[in-house]
């Protein structure tokens, strides 16, 4: 029985995290309806601010982005606000077509290109219902189920409380190296939220950004 219950919560997880991988598989060339793909864009502005605080709407977890990212919350896809998704198509070199396809998978989404790479962070619209932080079984089961290559996992500290973050790679070339985030809410729940870069080394920075800065409402 105790075997059985982490494997129904692995599987919990799986169904809400293939969700949310669906957007931090930005490098990926193969799929049509990717969200976002490795492009050759503008680099940040040296101008731009360090850093910006944005808040998923929905989910009221809020956390910094590079002040260079162009954002977008649930609530503006769910709506189908077309200036804000013309906005942030444009700014991130993606069609407002491919944008308007994460309403009721994103809460929010911020996105900029650095180095002709694009680097998205995501939080899911969807939480899974767990109690504290899930553990690696359950987390790299979740990543395995959706074709990913689990990397590392660590469990950090953040003003919220604990999270965990798991590393993953894509298994086949041309996709995004990516890392998961697990931030337990309220009510038994824990929100994802993803960085996708071209390399972990990327991904890394932008991750501890993300987990220093957490804050909910």
């Amino acid at each position: 029985m105790s075997r059985v219950a982490p494997a129904r919560r692995a599987v919990a997880v799986a169904l809400v995290l293939a969700g949310a991988l669906a957007l931090p598989a930005c490098a990926s060339d193969n799929e049509e309806d990717d969200v976002v793909a490795v492009v050759e864009g503008p680099t940040p502005s040296p101008t731009a601010p360090v850093s910006q605080h944005v808040t998923a709407p929905n989910l009221g977890l809020g956390f910094d982005v590079p002040g260079t990212m162009a954002t977008i919350d649930g609530n503006a896809l769910t709506s189908g606000d077309q200036a804000a998704i013309d906005r942030y198509a444009q700014a991130t070199n993606v069609t407002s077509d491919k944008v308007s396809k994460q309403a009721g998978v994103v809460d929010i989404m911020a996105a900029d290109t650095l180095f002709g790479n694009l680097r998205v962070i995501s939080a899911n619209s969807k939480t899974v219902s767990y109690s504290g932080v899930p553990p690696e079984e359950i987390t790299r089961s979740a990543i395995e189920s959706t074709g990913n290559v689990p990397g590392q996992y660590t469990v950090r500290s953040s003003p919220i409380g604990d999270v965990a973050m798991h590393a993953y790679t894509p298994s086949s070339p041309g996709g995004a190296s990516s890392i998961m985030i697990f931030v337990p809410l309220s009510g038994g729940r824990v929100a994802l939220v993803g960085v996708a870069c071209s390399s972990l080394e990327q991904a890394q920075p932008l991750a501890d950004a993300v987990v220093a800065s957490l804050t909910t409402s």
